[in-house]
């Protein structure tokens, strides 16, 4: 799949931020040292634009595979930031297994206390792992009733993200958002020269608004369906419908 040819890159990003500071053009010729701020600087400018919205964009579904009988806590991604919903069974699973839902840690632990009981998982608590900071900071789900088979089940979080380096040189968000990335990273590096938020700072916070909306309508559908009483058939009548019936795709189903 071809990026974006309007993205803003990791190069690009360097550029903008070595000319606000004055540095040559080139970032070949850049010292060790400016190198390391301008890393600096972006760095900075991409988790204030991560953290300025609960961005759509952040929030990635993958799968967790219970392997093991027996087992009922596992570890997340390194990149987990939060849960986004539940954990599901694949649709194979059938109607005996729903959704597994949200617990407090202390739920589970309790439950597992006074009950022994496996089967399929119907409630789950997401716990931090113990560290001592040579790691970031890393989380494990916890399960109850304790899994009695294997499972691969499905779920949605929001992700951390990584820096930007010449394998990786797209920030998450993509070219709909480029400019206000590029306006963060240059808000940073207007604050480094003077320790004041001035121009790009404004800007930023025009784009982000900009950004906000983008965000906001990637996730809005277009209906929400009929909002009205459909108890007297007359949305059905009105479109030569029974009020038995539906189109969906060109095929009437009843």
């Amino acid at each position: 799949m071809a990026e974006s040819s309007l993205s803003v890159s990791y190069n690009e990003l360097r550029r903008y931020a070595g000319m606000l500071l004055g540095y040559d053009r080139t970032y070949g010729n850049w010292s060790a040292t400016q190198i390391t701020e301008v890393d600096d600087i972006i760095n900075a400018g991409l988790r204030r634009f991560y953290r300025a919205s609960d961005w759509t964009f952040l929030r990635q579904t993958t799968t967790l595979a219970i392997s093991v009988a027996g087992d009922y806590d596992y570890d997340l991604p390194d990149n987990f930031g939060a849960m986004d919903g539940n954990f599901t069974y694949p649709a194979a699973s059938g109607p005996g297994y729903p959704a597994i839902v949200p617990r407090n840690e202390q739920q589970i632990r309790e439950h597992r206390q006074v009950s022994t009981v496996t089967g399929p998982p119907v409630e789950f608590a997401i716990r931090p792992l113990v560290s001592t900071g040579a790691t970031g900071q890393r989380f494990e789900v916890i399960f109850w009733p304790t899994p009695n088979a294997s499972y691969t089940l499905s779920y949605r979080y929001t992700v951390l993200c990584s820096t930007l380096s010449a394998s990786f040189p797209y920030p998450l968000g993509g070219q709909q958002h480029a400019e206000t990335i590029k306006e963060f990273v240059l808000a940073e590096a207007e604050q480094t020269l003077d320790e004041n938020m001035g121009l790009h700072a404004q800007a930023a916070a025009r784009e982000l608004q900009a950004s906000l909306r983008i965000d906001a309508i990637s996730i809005t559908p277009g209906s929400l369906g009929y909002m009205g009483d459909p108890s007297n058939g007359s949305y059905a009548s009105e479109r030569g419908l029974s009020s038995e019936t539906a189109t969906y795709n060109g095929t009437l189903w009843s």
